[in-house]
């Protein structure tokens, strides 16, 4: 179970990566970050299933038009 754990952080460290200038390649994205998670875990149609569900969300969240998204590097 350690294993699992140790690499769980280790895709988390790449989504927040991710969400930086550097290395931008959509791992901060439930539809992504999901499925890769629930694989590590053993259980990638769940993984899928809470990936879509959390995108969903996540859409609300991003700006669309002129809106202004929130720079988490600014505080």
């Amino acid at each position: 179970m350690e294993k699992e754990i140790i690499l769980v952080l280790i895709l988390g460290g790449l989504a927040s990566l991710d969400l930086t200038e550097a290395f931008q390649s959509m791992w901060s994205q439930p539809l992504v970050s999901g499925p890769l998670i629930g694989w590590l875990l053993g259980n990638w149609q769940d993984g899928l299933l809470i990936g879509v569900l959390l995108q969903l969300l996540w859409l609300w969240y991003v700006p669309l038009g002129i809106a202004v998204f929130p720079d988490a590097a600014v505080g």
